[in-house]
């Protein structure tokens, strides 16, 4: 008796263990997926140092304007032929300020820091829309394996129920071994797709664990999401906007401008550098008790007139990566536009595919129904059962994948007009 109370207690305890097991396993939803790329992704972080950097480059181009100042001391201790003790000691202090008021580049340099800082945020906000799409489509990827996974098992579950029903009908002498064994095939076959998908779902939950920067072997599930309905706008107002919100053009349009003011600095070279300095200084020997002191205040202006053509040459290249980011503006806007109106096309190609495969699942089922009561007065034969069962399961998984691949679409349409 205390040995089968031990054992209950014992079972009782296993399965409370596994209870906890199974609810200890993580559970995101695609808004946490999201966060958790954009907090441990590691080009991320590498793209937030580029902008830091960025953001520091623009405000030490702005130490151009500000005066440097200087300080120095001196002492020595010499040897003359003059009258007077042999070796004699002296000191200098002086202090200086030196102000530029003009040089070539000092002040298109700021606003070319400026510009560089401008595209360093757009980059990384570009990225940011990159990581989030990448993050999306193999969430849906995972909620695809979901859904044949459910589809494979539900058909595996009724091939199983088929097999024992032919079985029995076949011991009974109604049906013949071939029509078991042609059973037994297409309940394997099923399997073997379920066996591919959980592999297939491994995988994406490797990279999606990947892409939010944790380590590859952590275990979890996602929250399941409606793949019915999709929000984007009309192709129309999509064209509108595109140039305007792709955050991509939009950096290319910033590096055009970078060009432009790049070939503003070479060619301001050729200007001269104008300067202000004042300074300051105080000298004597240690023997004398009045030092000499002295002020001097000046502007200098340096124009160089010569360099072997460095300056023409400079200007010359400028003009050329002007022109090449010119090029790469407009090949881009092409490339935008088409890819945009290829997005809308496969949309629209998903839309008609999900009206044809809902029909077609009803069809097949009410099919297999009938097929399945023909079979068993002997109407038809286990090839018309298992072509009518193989036809229910491939419009199930096609819908199941033109659905989730729609929501793929849509995520890739607003990365593209920088909606995420």
């Amino acid at each position: 008796m205390k040995w089968t109370i031990r054992a209950v207690l014992i079972l009782v305890l296993m399965n409370v263990n596994f209870g906890f097991a199974q609810d200890a396993t993580e559970k995101l939803t695609l808004d946490q997926c999201i966060q958790l790329a954009f907090k441990n992704n590691p080009s991320l972080q590498q793209s937030g140092l580029s902008l830091e950097q960025a953001h520091l480059s623009t405000k030490q181009s702005y130490s151009n304007l500000y005066p440097t100042v200087g300080v120095s001391a001196s002492t020595s201790t010499s040897e003359n032929n003059q009258p007077g003790p042999e070796w004699q000691s002296q000191w200098n202090v002086q202090g200086s300020i030196d102000q530029n008021i003009y040089r070539p580049g000092m002040y298109s340099g700021i606003q070319l820091s400026k510009v560089n800082e401008k595209i360093s945020k757009l980059l990384d906000e570009d990225l940011k829309t990159q990581i989030r799409l990448s993050v999306e489509s193999l969430y849906f990827q995972i909620l695809t394996s979901y859904a044949l996974i459910s589809v494979y098992k539900e058909n595996i579950q009724t091939a199983a129920e088929n097999l024992e029903k032919i079985r029995t009908m076949y011991n009974l002498g109604a049906k013949t071994e071939s029509d078991v064994l042609k059973a037994e095939v297409q309940k394997g076959d099923f399997e073997s797709l379920l066996i591919s998908e959980q592999e297939r779902l491994q995988n994406y939950n490797r990279s999606l664990n990947t892409t939010m920067g944790r380590s590859s072997e952590i275990d979890f599930n996602v929250e399941i999401i409606s793949a019915e309905k999709v929000e984007i706008p009309e192709l129309g107002t999509a064209k509108t906007v595109l140039l305007e919100k792709n955050r991509e053009y939009q950096a290319l349009k910033q590096n055009y401008k970078s060009q432009e003011i790049s070939l503003k600095i070479a060619r301001e070279a050729y200007l001269p550098s104008l300067s202000g300095y004042y300074s300051y200084s105080r000298s004597g020997r240690w023997a004398d008790s009045s030092p000499l002191a002295s002020n001097q205040v000046g502007l200098r202006a340096s124009l160089d007139l010569f360099n072997g053509f460095y300056k023409n040459q400079t200007v010359q290249k400028e003009k050329l990566n002007l022109k090449k980011s010119q090029i790469d503006l407009q090949d881009k806007e092409r490339q935008l536009t088409a890819q945009l109106a290829n997005l809308y096309t496969s949309l629209q190609t998903y839309n008609n595919l999900i009206t044809i495969d809902e029909k077609n699942v009803e069809s097949s089922k009410r099919d297999l129904e009938l097929v399945t009561a023909r079979y068993a007065v002997g109407a038809s034969t286990i090839l018309d059962q298992m072509n009518s069962q193989a036809s229910l399961l491939q419009s199930q998984s096609d819908l199941v994948k033109v659905k989730y691949s729609r929501k793929i679409v849509e995520a890739q349409i607003k990365q593209l007009l920088g909606q995420m």
